[in-house]
């Protein structure tokens, strides 16, 4: 696939000063990614000698850069750029932890959190620190809440479901929250589900450090999980910055830092960012120039606190607004989806798209009578989609398995979002999974009324329904903000076919729309 050039208002910001610090806020299909790619290129070939980093969350957009890097390079007939890093923040926290750690134990500074990594690595023998898995994770805080219940018998908080804690302290961790004090004070942004008042917090907090001495226990060994490693990272890079090295021992940082997808970071990933970057303390690496780029109308993990409150605010900010990924019926069909009540326009970011008049078919919209019936024929449609372009079966995860054996059946490979993006037409997976991709089919299944009730109850939400009831439960604006940001991420990716479908009836989030093919496949109310 040829990659698409600049044009426009990004070839204007593609040439600002280098040295200008710059926030990138544009709407779905803007180019947001491509620019990120070019920029980066752009910012290696032009200094040579300087370390250039390009961060991403998601894994597929991050192995869809790295080979859409090699193609630019390719034909501009330009060698690919050995100072340029492009890396998940995940797997850069990891490495960055292992590389810290040995320059600490080579220039014989004590560090705790080194040294726990130095035997770590010297015991197993690898070259990062694996994170704490997710079984594992919810076992340890199980134990620690049997244990600390114990000591508080009778109190109601302990009455609640394991999920209840399990996801409490992951939000602690995704949200660098340092003390109990900070705990108990702070609003709970963010948050889906499992209400919990602040007298209970003190709890949960002797919960949290009951699992994180066990974490780190001689029969775990584990010194992070998935959620908290970005705390570790950043711990190191402040004890390294208050250190004192000879030039010889200085560790060379990143020049010009670019992050991508901005609004997906959580506080945790942020705070070690910024100490990256920023140079408040430094005296053994220079201040990095640093590139934000993203959406806010796009974070598919709930609210996020503002970069700027974090600590990142002096910068020039740049808006793209024009679509050029999606046609003309597809974005006005995501359009119609911000027009919804509970769609965030209201933050400072948030761009308005501004819609090309570039004509392709209309969106089309399936009813089935049944779920088994629903996978058959989209399995079907994505095949024959997949004989002239790329397709991505956007989808809910417990559908994947399902999805997958009737292609498997059919003989048909396809591949997961996570995979190398070049190798498979037909592409599937979570809306999670699938931030920053784009295909020329989107296909969207289960978006029927009893996924989405199932979908409430998930997140706490018990609705009623009746004929005369509309089945929008109460006070649940934030999951349904969710909701319809999901929608508008899904729709966003296809560039010229869309197609929705769903047994029964559709869910209520999805709008009304004139201008679609509509196709009952034998349905009866």
């Amino acid at each position: 696939m040829e990659i698409p050039t600049l044009q426009g208002e990004q070839t204007s910001i593609l040439y600002l000063p280098k040295e200008q610090n710059l926030l990138i806020v544009g709407s779905a299909g803007t180019g947001k990614s491509l620019l990120a790619m070019y920029k980066s290129i752009y910012l290696a070939v032009s200094n040579p000698k300087e370390k250039i980093l390009l961060l991403t969350f998601n894994k597929a957009v991050n192995n869809k850069i790295k080979e859409d890097c090699k193609k630019v390079c390719d034909n501009l007939k330009q060698e690919y750029p050995d100072n340029l890093e492009i890396n998940t923040i995940y797997s850069f926290s990891q490495r960055m932890i292992a590389e810290l750690s040995s320059h600490f134990h080579k220039n014989g500074y004590d560090s705790t959190h080194a040294e726990k990594v130095i035997q770590f690595l010297k015991n197993v023998d690898r070259d990062v620190v694996p994170a704490l898995t997710a079984d594992k994770k919810a076992s340890l805080i199980t134990q620690a809440l049997e244990k600390i219940s114990k000591k508080y018998n009778g109190e109601r908080i302990f009455e609640r479901d394991k999920s209840t804690y399990i996801e409490e302290i992951g939000w602690i961790e995704r949200w660098d929250v340092q003390s109990i004090e900070e705990y108990e004070s702070i609003e709970r942004i963010g948050r889906s589900k499992h209400r919990i008042i602040r007298n209970d917090r003190k709890y949960i907090w002797e919960i949290y450090e009951s699992y994180k001495n066990s974490m780190q226990s001689s029969g775990v060994n584990r010194l992070y999980s998935f959620e908290s490693v970005y705390r570790y990272f950043n711990q190191l890079l402040e004890t390294y910055k208050e250190l004192t090295f000879e030039d010889e021992g200085k560790l060379k940082f990143y020049k010009y830092v670019i992050i991508d997808e901005f609004q997906d970071f959580t506080p945790a990933m942020v705070n070690a960012i910024r100490t990256l970057v920023t140079s408040e303390t430094q005296r053994n690496a220079n201040k990095s120039t640093y590139i934000i780029i993203g959406d806010v109308a796009q974070s598919v993990f709930g609210k996020r606190i503002s970069w700027k409150k974090l600590g990142f605010n002096q910068h020039k900010k740049h808006q793209l607004s024009i679509n050029y990924r999606n046609s003309y019926q597809i974005a006005n069909l995501a359009e119609k989806i911000a027009e919804s009540p509970y769609f965030d326009k209201q933050n400072e970011d948030y761009v308005k798209q501004v819609i090309r008049d570039v004509d392709k078919v209309l969106p089309t919209i399936y009813r089935f009578e049944s779920i088994e019936a629903e996978i058959k024929e989209i399995c079907n449609l994505a095949i024959e989609k997949g004989k002239v372009g790329s397709v991505g079966i956007i989808l809910p995860k417990k559908y994947i398995k399902n999805v997958q054996n009737y292609f498997d059946e059919l003989n048909i490979r396809v591949k997961g979002f996570s995979n190398s993006y070049s190798y498979s037409k037909i592409q599937i997976g979570t809306i999670l999974q699938v931030k920053g991709l784009e295909f020329e089919t989107v296909i969207l299944p289960f978006k029927s009324e009893n996924q989405y009730l199932k979908d409430l109850l998930e997140d706490g939400f018990e609705v009623k329904k009746s004929k005369e009831e509309n089945i929008l439960p109460e006070n649940t604006e934030e999951i349904l903000e969710l909701f319809i940001t999901n929608l508008y991420v899904e729709v966003t990716r296809a560039k010229s076919d869309l197609i929705i479908s769903y047994s029964g009836e559709p869910t209520p989030i999805l709008p009304e729309i004139k201008d679609v093919n509509f196709i009952d496949r034998g349905y009866i109310k």
